[in-house]
């Protein structure tokens, strides 16, 4: 396992990324061999993100409207889901899978995904944390 810490810097923003389950339930339940043709490492990665509590429906707003684009737009992505805590105010983590680390660097240089990172940036209480998972098959 990796972690790596981010910068509220535009450029740490980047480093998040986030999870996409299409409209086929089905579709995260096939090896990633089926659904692409090949074999690859599925990369997984869950991003914890402070927010600041006053801040949160603004944050919540963006990060919605980035996650309809990934869905929408990245076939890579198996899932990208934000989560909030019980326990702890202003608390997220995004749960994400990608077929490949290409799928991963990918999601990461979208336009979308940059504008997003640079408008929940007033948002943030704290850096992101970025933890790098390998699938294990």
């Amino acid at each position: 396992m990796q972690i790596a810490r981010a910068s509220q810097s535009q450029e740490g923003v980047k480093l998040l990324a986030t999870s996409c389950l299409r409209g086929n339930p089905g579709l995260g339940m096939l090896p990633v061999k089926q659904m692409f043709g090949k074999e690859q490492l599925m990369i997984g990665v869950v991003a914890t993100l402070k927010v600041q509590p006053e801040k949160s429906a603004e944050f919540e707003k963006v990060f919605l409207d980035l996650a309809a684009k990934v869905k929408a737009n990245e076939p890579g992505c198996i899932t990208y889901q934000l989560t909030k805590s019980r326990t702890e105010a202003g608390v997220y983590k995004v749960l994400e899978l990608y077929a490949s680390e290409d799928a991963l660097k990918a999601h990461g240089g979208t336009d979308y995904f940059k504008a997003a990172g640079a408008a929940m940036g007033p948002t943030m209480a704290g850096r992101p944390e970025i933890e790098y998972l390998d699938g294990v098959e």
